[in-house]
């Protein structure tokens, strides 16, 4: 958003003066949409604003006279239309902020304002959340309980192409955060009822301007009301409940008689986020009986026992995460082939007694059977050593393949956590440079090119294709950055980070070797000249993939490592289309935990670095947090960081995207090669995303945990559209791996 346009909402929030922000009504925004002026409801006491200042688009209209008193609320008679625009949003700038909660309250009456009796649908948004459709020719009155991640919240109606959206008025209303306890994201409330009564209150009775709809039961119910007023002074509920809707009650007219109250639903998908929630003990077999649910997050609790068989039942769940909890046994083959066949997104990592293959089935099989197998693990492990000893001992008279029992070991300053790590002969193997020249077949295929050096495709003796990074004669990077990374590299392990292999130390033949990338890099794939276009499912996967993997650099390392060059070159697709990200092993640790940023020579890509950086220097986790967010945004769009036209100039990416998020024009944003085939709100969420990652104060930007979530809840709105598929590419005929730096 232009800083001229957001001084404009600012202006038009400031002088709301004394009415919504004043001591009439403090925590409260109101406004009759569409009105000419700004007035007074006595009724409600309630100070309403005309919604000049808070939108910039739209038609001021008013309902028929042949209905406009069938309806006695002042709010009802007046409405604001958006004829033009996909997408336009009435900006709120609540008091308190973000990270408290609010009612936020739209209404809508068509009332006939145009004469054709043809009412529109669409959709309203709460930022980039779908919130519902409207579609009733009656009076709709939408709610929900909204905690927003940022300053500002925009309530916005979505065109979808069955008529023109309206709106006739929107409320916001300051909760007690203990009231309704959800500490990030939203609640949709549908009913609120005053039973046994005929009157309807709201404010001033109720503080918060909560509405309680009058209803009385009939079949076999009756009303009562209490005689003595009601004092809540002193009562402790959080809710605040008014007396005069305590007033009155339903009960059954014979003692014996059940009391039964039910209503129908509109919701037919139920979504849940419980991830870092202090849960414990085992998965409670009742979520079983959550059969709407799309998605299930508990991730990063202490969840104990074995993963249960039922969750594979549960009919409408597309996603599973149970990573970074206590689980043990073997996962259920039901779940792992629902992972398989593409059914649903499984994610377990984080569980160190978990088995994932079928080889646990075997273990399992010989405790039933009373074999003991521990005198069979201990004579394994004794010759192992014996082995291993002589291994050793060989090694180290051999000079050019001495093998150091790599431990690394950082203790911060302000934490008692280390950076450890111990090399593995299984798994890090040193190469000899005539061992190198035979795997590359004397260095015959060349697939990549950078500032480290050459990269040469590689074969081990057991067939395993690599990729060797050679380190050249004329590298401005030398032995003691190439000894840092291999060194970085054997003691980090993510699933979405590049493995190394191996590596070769010999002073004139240097060499690193990764795991081969058989799809190559992300770049590859969103250009034009590739004609396998990724899906937006696939691009919503990748996107989660990279950030799993910054995720971890940055907070599952102590200490924290930078990137300092993401961008999609060096996020690298492997035979099973999952991302992993390479080409940080020249990274810089910070110091100590706490340290906000780190000084270190010019590095980065154009058009992926941190803006802080050309006036700091300084590069931090924030800086990889805008690197993030421009690749994400090239995911988005298909378009490169920097474009470049015929005649030779170019533009960065966020100066052609950001005129086009302004107008709502969601379809031109998206790469036209998707031929429309995205969910409008998965869409809109992942701009939001990359915009929240690219401020150009670092302080302004996500930590990657939060990028991290919201990924997943995007990715969970396209699986909600019934847009899913299985995460598959043709093959491609030329092999391409990872660029070097």
């Amino acid at each position: 958003m232009k800083i001229l346009k957001m001084l404009h909402v600012l202006v038009g929030c400031l002088a709301l003066g004394v009415f919504a922000r004043g001591q009439q009504n403090p925590g409260f925004i109101s406004i009759d949409c569409g009105a000419p002026n700004d007035y007074h409801d006595d009724q409600l006491d309630i100070y309403y604003k005309a919604d000049t200042g808070f939108v910039d688009s739209g038609t001021n209209m008013q309902v028929s006279t042949q209905v406009i008193y069938q309806d006695n609320q002042q709010q009802s008679k007046n409405l604001r239309i958006f004829s033009s625009g996909i997408r336009n949003c009435y900006t709120l700038m609540p008091d308190k902020g973000k990270g408290n909660t609010y009612l936020v309250r739209a209404s809508f009456w068509y009332g006939n304002y145009d004469g054709k009796n043809q009412t529109p649908a669409f959709d309203l948004h709460i930022d980039v959340n779908y919130w519902i459709t409207v579609n009733s020719p009656y009076y709709v009155c939408a709610e929900i309980i909204y905690t927003p991640p940022r300053d500002y919240i925009q309530v916005c109606l979505v065109n979808t192409g069955s008529g023109v959206p309206f709106i006739s008025a929107l409320e916001l209303r300051i909760l007690d955060n203990s009231t309704y306890q959800i500490n990030s994201g939203a609640l949709i409330t549908q009913w609120r009822y005053n039973l046994g009564s005929i009157d309807t209150y709201r404010h001033p009775q109720d503080v918060c301007d909560r509405i309680w709809n009058n209803n009385t039961y009939s079949g076999g119910l009756s009303s009562v009301s209490n005689t003595t007023a009601i004092v809540t002074s002193t009562s402790n509920d959080a809710y605040e409940v008014p007396p005069e809707v305590l007033m009155t009650a339903t009960q059954a007219q014979n003692v014996t008689d059940p009391l039964s109250l039910s209503w129908t639903s509109h919701n037919s998908t139920t979504i849940w986020n419980l991830s870092s929630s202090g849960l414990k003990g085992l998965v409670a077999t009742s979520i079983s009986n959550l059969t709407a649910v799309v998605s299930l997050d508990l991730s990063n609790n202490s969840l104990t026992g074995s993963v249960p068989d039922f969750l594979a039942q549960m009919p409408s769940l597309k996603i599973l995460n149970l990573s970074g909890n206590n689980l043990n046994g073997s996962v259920p083959q039901t779940l792992l082939k629902k992972m398989t066949d593409g059914s649903l997104l499984l994610s377990l990592d984080g569980n160190p007694n978990l088995c994932q293959s079928d080889g646990c089935q075997t273990s399992v099989q010989s405790k039933k059977k009373g074999i003991s197998i521990a005198p069979i693990i201990a004579s394994v492990a004794a010759a192992l050593v014996l082995i291993l000893v002589g291994a050793l001992a060989v090694l180290w008279k051999i000079k050019r393949r001495q093998i150091q029992n790599v431990t690394t070991t950082t203790t911060t300053t302000n934490s008692t956590r280390e950076f450890t790590g111990t090399l593995r002969l299984s798994k890090n193997q040193l190469f000899t440079s005539t061992e190198i020249t035979r795997i590359t077949d004397n260095f015959g295929t060349i697939i990549g090119e950078g500032g480290f050096g050459k990269v040469y495709l590689g074969r081990l003796d057991n067939g395993t294709k690599v990729a060797v990074k050679m380190l050249s004669r004329s590298s401005k990077q030398g032995y003691k950055e190439f000894h840092a990374e291999a060194q970085l590299l054997m003691v980090v392990h993510h699933r979405n980070l590049v493995s190394l292999i191996g590596y070769c130390e010999e002073f004139e033949n240097m060499a690193l070797i990764y795991e081969f990338m058989f799809h190559g890099n992300v770049q590859q794939h969103l250009s034009a000249q590739n004609p396998n276009v990724l899906s937006w499912s696939q691009r919503l996967q990748i996107a989660i993939d990279a950030a799993q993997g910054l995720e971890y650099l940055h907070n599952g390392c102590r200490p924290p490592i930078v990137h300092r060059d993401l961008k999609t070159p060096n996020i690298l697709l492997n035979k099973n289309m999952q991302a992993k990200i390479a080409d940080f092993g020249l990274s810089k640790a910070f110091a100590t935990e706490h340290d906000s940023h780190i000084s270190t020579h010019v590095a980065g890509t154009f058009g992926y670095l941190d803006p802080e950086f050309y006036t700091s220097g300084n590069l931090s986790k924030k800086s990889d947090v805008y690197s993030f967010g421009v690749v994400l945004f090239e995911l988005i769009t298909g378009r490169l960081a920097i474009m470049r036209s015929p005649e030779g100039s170019s533009m960065h990416i966020l100066h052609w995207v950001t005129p086009l998020i302004e107008r709502g024009d969601i379809q031109s944003i998206v790469d036209p090669r998707l031929n429309g085939q995205f969910s409008i709100n998965s869409a809109w969420k992942a701009v939001e995303i990359a915009m929240s990652c690219v401020p150009i104060m670092a302080v302004q930007r996500p930590d990657m945990n939060h990028v991290l979530s919201e990924l997943k809840e995007c990715l969970t709105a396209e699986i909600g559209s019934g847009r899913i598929e299985s995460f598959e590419i043709t093959s491609i005929d030329v092999e391409i791996t990872p660029s070097a730096r």
